[in-house]
Formats: C-alpha cells, sequence, structure tokens
C-alpha cells in the first residue's frame, strides 16, 4: 500500500523543515511528498530543495494559486491510491 502526503505551502521557511522530519521519521515512510508552493517569498523553496536533493520522494510544483487549488494540484500529481493532506504547521506524530 503505497502513500502520498500532500500539502500547499506559502511563507513557511520556520515550519517546512519540521514538518518533513516528521513525515521521515515515520514508521511506514510516505512514498511520496508532493509540494505545491503558491508563491514563496522567503527561504521556503530553497529549504524544500534541500530536502529534494536528500531524498528524491519529495516532489516540488512551483505554482502562484490559492491553498485550494493547491490542494487540488498536489492531489492530481500524487502517484499513489492513498492520499494524506496536511499543512506545513503541523508535525506529524510517530506512529508507535
Amino acid at each position: 500500500m503505497k502513500v502520498s502526503v500532500c500539502l500547499t505551502i506559502k511563507n513557511e521557511e520556520k515550519s517546512i523543515a519540521r514538518l518533513l522530519d516528521s513525515l521521515f521519521a515515520q514508521t511506514k515512510k510516505p512514498d511520496e511528498i508532493v509540494i505545491v508552493d503558491g508563491g514563496s517569498k522567503d527561504k521556503t523553496v530553497a529549504l524544500v530543495r534541500h530536502y529534494q536533493r536528500k531524498d528524491r520522494r519529495v516532489r516540488l510544483l512551483i505554482e502562484k494559486c490559492s491553498r485550494a487549488k493547491g490542494r487540488n494540484i498536489s492531489v492530481e500529481l500524487s502517484q499513489n491510491d492513498i492520499v494524506a493532506i496536511t499543512d506545513a504547521d503541523c508535525v506529524a506524530d510517530r506512529a508507535i
């Protein structure tokens, strides 16, 4: 069973690393993380690209759009049957 995690981000440089770290710390790691950036003006995109270099499961699309449109795009781009949607300021609890 393959899982995609989808999210829309914009100016999340203070929180995106904590979310991505928490996703990679899961006992069942996502098979892909699809991120749509809605036009960040801070270092958010650079941080996501850093994670992309470390792990090919991270996919990034830069598309100036609303949060709702970004979510729809990320789900359309996902390649798995199970899709989880989260926000950049969330931190995934590690399953026991």
